[in-house]
C-alpha cells in the first residue's frame, strides 16, 4: 500500500541573491528529510515577474527576466541572479565556451543603447560589454555571429575570444532586400544552420548572404524548429505550425496568448509569468514548468489553502484559482468549481470541498470524479471521512454527517456540541476528534458527536493549533505554526514535535513561508505540507502507518517458529462484524520483507472464525478460509489479515478444542502442519503452508486432542494435535483427524496378540521411535498378502507404538508366552475390520 508517488529529490536551501552568485553544498541539500511533490523540482518554482528568454547549456540553464538574469546550476542544484541595474530588460540569452569557462552573452535594453554584454557562468557579479552597442536580438552558432541592430538590420560576424567582433563599414549585412521591416526579427538554429524571420518568411542566415526558406500565413514574432516541423508565434502571441494547410492555431493552445517560444534544449513557450516545457510532438504542455503561482494542471496559483490525501491520490484546494488538483500515479487533472474552495477531505474513492458556504461532494468513477450532491452549510469549521460517511462541524458547533445513498450523499445525521469546533479528525476505527479554538481536543464515536455526553472526554491539548489530523491507531497530530506536533493518546505520553522548517525550505527564496495546512493518510508515513503554492512531502514525522509495520516477529512466528504441546490455545480468533483489519499479501510476506505488505484496510463485512498464525504488538494475524461450491466447481481461498488492537476481534482460547492421549496411525501420507490449515492462496495459485515435516502413512503418532470448529472455518472437518518422535525428540503439529485411526493401548485392550522379539540385527522404526535390540513386541493378526503384520510396543514410560513391519523381522513365536487377553469373537471381528479399513480406504478429501 504503500505509497505509490515518483517523488523527486530534494533541492536546496538558498537564500535569495541579488547581483552576485553562492552556491550550497549538493550533499546538504539531500540531507533534508523532505522532498518536493509539487512543482516537482527545486529549479521550476521561480517567482518570475517579466520573463523574456530562457536558455539551457551543460549544467547551466539561464532565464531573462527584466532586467535581471537568473542561472540555476543543475550540478549544486543552486540559484544566483546578476541584475544589469542600468539596462529596463535584457533577452536574448547565449552560451558560450572560451578558456575553459562557460559565460553567458546577453543584450541589454539600455537608454540610448542596446549592447551585448557577458558574465562569467562560475563568478557572476559583474558583466563586460562586447564591441558591438547596437543589438535587438542575436545568435552565437559555433564562433559565427548573427544579430539584428536597433534599424532591424541582419548582420553576420565572429567571435574573438570572448569578444564580439564589430563589423566596419557596414560588412556582415545580409539583411534581406526584397522588403523592409518593422518587426524585430527572431533567431533559430537546425542542425547547425541559423535562420531568421522576417516579418511573414523565414530567412536562411550565410555568412555573407541570406536566402528565403519558408513563409508563413501571419507575422511572426519568434519561432523554434522542432521534431514536428516549425512552430511560430504570431505578433497576438498565438502559435501555429508552419506549413500546415491552413495555418490555423494549434489547437491545444488556441487559448493562449504567448510571448515567446524557443528550442533550447525543451522547446519552451512564455506565458505571462510562467515558462512552460511544450511538446511538439503531442502539442501539450510537458508539465515541466518555472513560476511561483500558475494555473496549470499540476501547479497552484496564489492563496492554495487545503491538502487531504487518500490512499495515493493527494488532493489541494487551489482557491484562487477556483478549482481542486488532483494527483495520482497515473497523473494531474482538475476538478474546476464554480466557488473558492476552502477545504477538501479526501475519502475512498470520494471527496468532500467546501468553500464560499458550498459543500460539494464527489465520486470516482471510471471518468474519473463527477459530482454527487451539494448543498448550502454555513461556516464549515472541518470535515473528517470515516466508514464511509463525511462528519462535519461548524464555528457554531452542529454536526452533520453524509452517506452515499443511491448514488448522491444525503445528510444522515445532524447534533450540536457544546462547544465551538476549529477542525475535526478521525482515525480508522471510525473515533472522531474535535478541536476548539484554545488547542483543546475531545473525542466522540459516532453517537456521541451528535448527542453529546455531560461530561466531555478531553484528550489533550496543543497549544496555537490550526489543523488536526489522526493517523490510524489514533495518535493526534496538530499543525502549529510551522510544528508538528504529536500526542499518543492511548500512552498519555508528552506532546512530540517535528520541525517542518526543512521541509519548507525546499524551494528558492523561501524566506517567511510557512505551511498553510497539511495531511497524512493511514497506509503511509508520509506528511504532505502545503505553503505558499508548493507541497512538500517528509517521512521523519515519526507518523505510525500501516506501510511501516515491522515485520519481523510476525515472520518468526509464522515460519520458524515450531508449534509446542500447547499449539491449540488461542489458535482460532473470532472476527465481530465491523473488526477493522487490513487485508495482506501472503506470498510477499513469505519473502521476509523488513515490514507488513499491508494491502487495503476495512471493517469486517460479517463475523468469521479464523486461524491465528501470529500475535504482534499491531494486533492478530489471521488466515480466513473461504469455499465456494457452483455446480461441480468448488473454490477454496485463503485470505490472510491483520486484526488491529482494538478493532473488535476476541481469541477463543481452547474453545472448539477437546484433549486426548491416545496412539493412532496415519492412514496417508500427510504433513505435520503449524496451523490447522494445509494451504494458502487462491484458485490455481494454492501452495502447501506451514508444514514442518512429512509423516508416511502407517506411521504411529500420539493424539493430544482434537479441534472441531463450526463447519467452514476450517478445510477439514477437524485436526488433531499430535506429538512425533524423531531421533529422540518430540515434534508438535496439526493433522487433518480423518488421517487418522487409533490404534494405540485405549484400541487394543481388548484384542488377541503374541509376543514376538524382534530378530537380531533387524531395526525398525514405531512412530519415530527406533528399536533395534531384540525388544519384545505385540503382534496383532497375521501378516497380510505383503508380507507385513501390525505390532505394538510399550517402552518403560508407558507410551505405545504401533506400525506395521515385515513379518520377516520378527523371530517364531513362542507358545508359552502366548497371551490371550480376551476371546470375544465379536470383538475380534471388530477391531479386525478396523485395521483392514485402516489400510485399504482411500485418503480423506478436504472441505
Amino acid at each position: 500500500m504503500k505509497r505509490t508517488f515518483t517523488l523527486l529529490a530534494a533541492a536546496a536551501v538558498l537564500a535569495g541573491l541579488f547581483g552576485f552568485h553562492n552556491f550550497i553544498d549538493a550533499a546538504a541539500m539531500e540531507s533534508i528529510g523532505a522532498q518536493l511533490l509539487l512543482p516537482e523540482t527545486y529549479e521550476q518554482y521561480l517567482d518570475l515577474q517579466n520573463p523574456s528568454d530562457i536558455a539551457e547549456y551543460g549544467n547551466y540553464l539561464a532565464i531573462a527576466d527584466g532586467n535581471k538574469i537568473w542561472l540555476y546550476d543543475k550540478e549544486t542544484k543552486s540559484y544566483s541572479s546578476y541584475t544589469q541595474t542600468d539596462a529596463d530588460s535584457v533577452t536574448s540569452l547565449n552560451f558560450y565556451e572560451e578558456g575553459g569557462k562557460t559565460l553567458l552573452y546577453f543584450a541589454a535594453d539600455m537608454s540610448g543603447s542596446n549592447p551585448i554584454l557577458w558574465i562569467d557562468c562560475s563568478s557572476p557579479d559583474e558583466a563586460t560589454q562586447t564591441q558591438i552597442q547596437s543589438c535587438a536580438t542575436f545568435i552565437i552558432s559555433g564562433t559565427d555571429v548573427y544579430f539584428a541592430n536597433a534599424q532591424n538590420s541582419i548582420f553576420y560576424t565572429q567571435m574573438s575570444g570572448s569578444d564580439i567582433v564589430s563589423p566596419s563599414d557596414g560588412s556582415g549585412n545580409i539583411t534581406p532586400g526584397s522588403e523592409a521591416s518593422n518587426i524585430t526579427p527572431s533567431f533559430a538554429e537546425q542542425n547547425g544552420t541559423v535562420y531568421f524571420s522576417w516579418n511573414q518568411n523565414i530567412y536562411t542566415a550565410n555568412r555573407n548572404s541570406s536566402s528565403p526558406y519558408a513563409n508563413t500565413e501571419y507575422n511572426i514574432a519568434s519561432f523554434a524548429f522542432t521534431s514536428n516541423g516549425c512552430y511560430y508565434l504570431s505578433m497576438e502571441g498565438y502559435l501555429y505550425r508552419q506549413g500546415s494547410d491552413p495555418e490555423l492555431r494549434v489547437e491545444s493552445m488556441a487559448g493562449y496568448k504567448f510571448s515567446r517560444i524557443c528550442n533550447s534544449g525543451r522547446i519552451y513557450l512564455i506565458y505571462k509569468n510562467c515558462i512552460r516545457a511544450f511538446d511538439a510532438d503531442s502539442e501539450q504542455f510537458t508539465g515541466y514548468e518555472i513560476a511561483r503561482y500558475s494555473d496549470s494542471v499540476n501547479r497552484l496559483s496564489q492563496n492554495a489553502s487545503d491538502v487531504s490525501v487518500y490512499g495515493e491520490t493527494v488532493f489541494l484546494a487551489d482557491t484562487s484559482s477556483n478549482r481542486v488538483l488532483c494527483i495520482e500515479k497515473s497523473g494531474s487533472s482538475v476538478l474546476e468549481l464554480t466557488y473558492s474552495p476552502t477545504r477538501v477531505c479526501a475519502g475512498k474513492e470520494a471527496l468532500a470541498v467546501y468553500g464560499s458556504g458550498i459543500l460539494t461532494f464527489f465520486v470516482k468513477g471510471d471518468k474519473g470524479y463527477t459530482e454527487a450532491g451539494t448543498t448550502n452549510i454555513a461556516n464549515i469549521s472541518g470535515i473528517a471521512y470515516a466508514d464511509g460517511k463525511f462528519f462535519l462541524s461548524t464555528n457554531s458547533g452542529m454536526t452533520y454527517s453524509y452517506s452515499l445513498q443511491n448514488g448522491a450523499y444525503e445528510r444522515e445525521n445532524a447534533g450540536n456540541l457544546s462547544i465551538t469546533p476549529t477542525d475535526i479528525a478521525a482515525d480508522l476505527y471510525g473515533t472522531l476528534y474535535v478541536m476548539t479554538g484554545d488547542g483543546d481536543v475531545y473525542r466522540y464515536d459516532q453517537n456521541t458527536f451528535f448527542n453529546p455526553p455531560s461530561t466531555l472526554d478531553n484528550v489533550t491539548q496543543f497549544s496555537g493549533a490550526t489543523r488536526l489530523l489522526a493517523d490510524y491507531r489514533g495518535d493526534l497530530y496538530a499543525l502549529c505554526g510551522s510544528t508538528l506536533v504529536r500526542c499518543d493518546v492511548k500512552e498519555k505520553t508528552p506532546l512530540t514535535s517535528y520541525d517542518l522548517s526543512p521541509a519548507l525550505s525546499l524551494v528558492y527564496n523561501s524566506e517567511g513561508s510557512r505551511a498553510v495546512s497539511f495531511a497524512l493518510g493511514f497506509d503511509s508515513a508520509e506528511v504532505y505540507i502545503l505553503s505558499d503554492a508548493f507541497v512538500a512531502v517528509t517521512t521523519d514525522a515519526d507518523v505510525a502507518s500501516l506501510d511501516n509495520l515491522s515485520a519481523a516477529d510476525a515472520y518468526t512466528q509464522i515460519y520458524e517458529r515450531l508449534p509446542g504441546d500447547n499449539c491449540a490455545q488461542d489458535v482460532l480468533v473470532r472476527a465481530e462484524q465491523g473488526c477493522v483489519s487490513v487485508l495482506l499479501d501472503m506470498n510477499a510476506l513469505s519473502q521476509k520483507p523488513s515490514v507488513l505488505p499491508c494491502l487495503n484496510a476495512e471493517r469486517m463485512s460479517e463475523a468469521r472464525t479464523g486461524v491465528v498464525l501470529a500475535q504482534t504488538e499491531y494486533g492478530v494475524l489471521a488466515l480466513f478460509y473461504n469455499y465456494s461450491e457452483e455446480g461441480v466447481a468448488t473454490t477454496r481461498s485463503y485470505e490472510l489479515r491483520l486484526l488491529l488492537e482494538n478493532g473488535g476481534y476476541t481469541l477463543l482460547g481452547t474453545q472448539y478444542y477437546s484433549s486426548a492421549a491416545y496412539s493412532a496411525t496415519l492412514s496417508n501420507d500427510v504433513g505435520l502442519y503449524r496451523y490447522p490449515l494445509l494451504q494458502t492462496g487462491s484458485g490455481d495459485g494454492l501452495q502447501p503452508f506451514g508444514v514442518t515435516m512429512q509423516l508416511n502413512g502407517g506411521e504411529s503418532v500420539y493424539v493430544l486432542g482434537t479441534l472441531t470448529p463450526e463447519a467452514g472455518v476450517l478445510d477439514a472437518a477437524s485436526y488433531s494435535v499430535v506429538r512425533v518422535s524423531r531421533d529422540g525428540q518430540f515434534y508438535y503439529g496439526f493433522v487433518p483427524t480423518g488421517y487418522l485411526v487409533e490404534t494405540g493401548e485405549s484400541s487394543l485392550r481388548e484384542e488377541e496378540f503374541v509376543y514376538r522379539p524382534l530378530k537380531k540385527d533387524s531395526t525398525v522404526v514405531l512412530g519415530g521411535l527406533t528399536l533395534e535390540k531384540e525388544e519384545m513386541l505385540k503382534v496383532y493378526g497375521e501378516a497380510d498378502s505383503n508380507g507385513m503384520v501390525f505390532v505394538a510396543y510399550e517402552d518403560a514410560d508407558g507410551n505405545v507404538y504401533t506400525g506395521m513391519i515385515r513379518e520377516d523381522l520378527l523371530q517364531q513365536p513362542d507358545n508359552s508366552i502366548i497371551a490371550v487377553l480376551v476371546i470375544v469373537p465379536l470383538v475380534t471381528a471388530a477391531v479386525l475390520f478396523s485395521v483392514c479399513y485402516l489400510f485399504l480406504r482411500r485418503q480423506p478429501t478436504l472441505q
